[in-house]
């Protein structure tokens, strides 16, 4: 998860020893950063998308935020993206991302018969096959089912680590950002658990 020249790779923040914490979407192919309000999670996802800019086609650059009107639009518009490079199988299509902030106060009333959260769950499970990649930021379980939870193999925990925001990590991963010692000082500080299961303690970067 330390910073490298591949195509992809977003910036998280630092590590105590001053090396740039980064994930690679071709490698971690959903991407969950939870975090209460405030915590920093809209400015890492803004950060990201500036990382990934001048790497994608402006057209498989899909960012919903869940407070606003066209959020679901967005959703199943990447969705769609999706599906039909699944139809026509196209092995060498350019890689695209859904970048979704606020997930869980989009969720809030809504069930997995929602066309929206049914959209993020297809491209959580079957989004890698398709090159398209998703980082989801929520504040809660809203929308989060367990087989959603599942495939989200990388996790970012944004500022301290409040109740609901420790139901969206297993009991292993939990201890895990125990014993990192993560004491988040400021806005943007967490820990992060790739796919090797082993968590990286790190600061913000600076805006």
């Amino acid at each position: 998860m330390i910073t490298n020249n591949y195509t992809m790779t977003v910036p998280v923040g630092v590590t105590p020893d001053g090396e740039t914490v980064t994930v690679d979407l071709r490698r971690n192919h959903a991407v969950l950063v939870a975090g209460i309000a405030g915590s920093g999670k809209s400015t890492l996802l803004r950060r990201m998308r500036g990382a990934l800019e001048p790497q994608l086609d402006v057209g498989l650059m899909f960012h919903a935020e869940g407070i606003r009107a066209n959020a679901d639009d967005v959703i199943l518009t990447a969705r769609d993206e999706m599906r039909s490079r699944l139809q026509s199988r196209a092995d060498d299509a350019a890689p695209a991302v859904l970048l979704v902030d606020d997930y869980g106060a989009m969720s809030i009333g809504r069930d997995r018969s929602d066309k929206s959260v049914q959209a993020i769950e297809e491209i959580a499970v079957k989004g890698r096959a398709a090159g398209m990649h998703l980082v989801l930021a929520t504040q809660g379980r809203e929308g989060l089912s367990g087989a959603l939870l599942m495939n989200m193999t990388t996790r970012i925990l944004v500022g301290r680590a409040a109740h609901p925001i420790t139901r969206l990590f297993s009991d292993q991963e939990r201890e895990l950002i125990t014993d990192s010692g993560t004491n988040p000082t400021g806005p943007g500080d967490g820990v992060l658990i790739g796919t090797d299961g082993r968590p990286t303690p790190f600061t913000a970067l600076p805006l």
